[in-house]
C-alpha cells in the first residue's frame, strides 16, 4: 500500500514538472512576446519624436514665414536720381543684403561691431546706414558677447531670429523648455528636435526645389516677389526651409 501510495506520488510529480524541450518552447516564446513588445515600444517612441519635431518646427514657421514675407513691402532707401530700372535693381540688391542682415542662416552673416560702426563709404554699413537695424544692431551684440562657432551656426541664427530679431517679441513663450538647449555649450542656444539635436535652417534653399511642393525653380511662372519689376530674369520665389535630421 506505501509503495502504491509512493508510485502515485512520484507519477504527480512527474506529470507536473517541464521536460527541457518545453522549458526551451516557454523561454522562446517569453523573448519572441517581449521583442514584440519593445519594438512596439520603439515605435511609439520613435513617433513621439517624429510628433515632437513636426510641432515645433511648424511654430518656428508660423514666426519665420511671415517674417519672410514682410520683404515684400519692406521700405529701403535707394539713392536719388536713379533711372527707374536702375534703382529697381539697386532697391532688389538692398531688400536681399537686409534679409541676409537680418535672417543670417550662417554666423559669417552676423558683422562684427567694427564692421557695423563703420562709416567707410567703402564699407557696407558706411555706404548703407540704413541697414545698421535694431535686429541687426542685436546679432552683433550676440555674436561678439558669446564667440560662437558655425559647427551649429544656422540652428543657433534660427533662435537669435525668433528670440532678438523683433518681428514677433513673444514668440519664446510658445516654446517647451525641452524644445531650447545648447548642445554645445557656447551660450548661444538652439531650438531642439525629439531627439535632442539642433533644428536647422536655411534662409534661401534652392536646391529644395526639386523636392518641394510649395517652391519651385520657374522664374516664369514663380518670380521672385521681391523683384516684381523682374529685372533679375532668372529670380525665383524661394522659401524659408527649417529641418531636422531625423532620427
Amino acid at each position: 500500500m506505501q509503495q502504491h501510495h509512493a508510485i502515485t506520488v512520484q507519477s504527480r510529480l512527474a506529470r507536473r514538472a517541464f521536460t527541457l524541450v518545453e522549458l526551451m518552447d516557454m523561454i522562446m516564446i517569453i523573448a519572441i512576446l517581449s521583442s514584440l513588445t519593445l519594438a512596439g515600444l520603439s515605435g511609439v517612441r520613435q513617433r513621439a519624436r517624429e510628433d515632437k519635431t513636426k510641432s515645433t518646427i511648424r511654430k518656428i514657421d508660423a514666426v519665420i514665414r511671415p517674417m519672410y514675407d514682410s520683404y515684400r513691402t519692406r521700405r529701403v532707401q535707394v539713392p536719388s536720381g536713379l533711372a527707374p530700372p536702375v534703382a529697381a535693381v539697386e532697391k532688389l540688391v538692398r531688400l536681399r543684403r537686409l534679409m541676409v542682415l537680418e535672417m543670417p542662416d550662417s554666423w559669417s552673416d552676423v558683422p562684427t561691431p567694427a564692421e557695423f560702426a563703420s562709416t567707410d563709404p567703402n564699407s557696407l554699413f558706411g555706404a548703407q546706414p540704413g541697414l545698421r537695424t535694431a535686429a541687426v544692431r542685436s546679432y552683433t551684440f550676440t555674436k561678439a558677447m558669446a564667440s560662437p562657432s558655425d559647427m551649429y551656426g544656422s540652428a543657433e541664427c534660427l533662435h537669435m531670429i525668433l528670440s532678438a530679431g523683433g518681428f514677433e517679441p513673444d514668440a519664446l513663450e510658445f516654446f517647451r523648455p525641452d524644445e531650447i538647449g545648447d548642445i554645445d555649450k557656447d551660450g548661444v542656444p538652439e531650438f531642439w528636435d525629439g531627439w535632442g539635436r539642433p533644428i536647422a535652417f536655411f534662409r534661401w534653399a534652392p536646391g529644395f526645389s526639386d523636392y518641394s511642393l510649395v517652391q519651385q525653380a520657374d522664374p516664369l511662372n514663380a518670380h521672385d516677389p521681391l523683384d516684381p519689376w523682374k529685372r533679375d530674369a532668372n529670380g525665383y520665389a524661394l522659401v524659408p526651409l527649417v529641418f531636422s535630421a531625423g532620427p
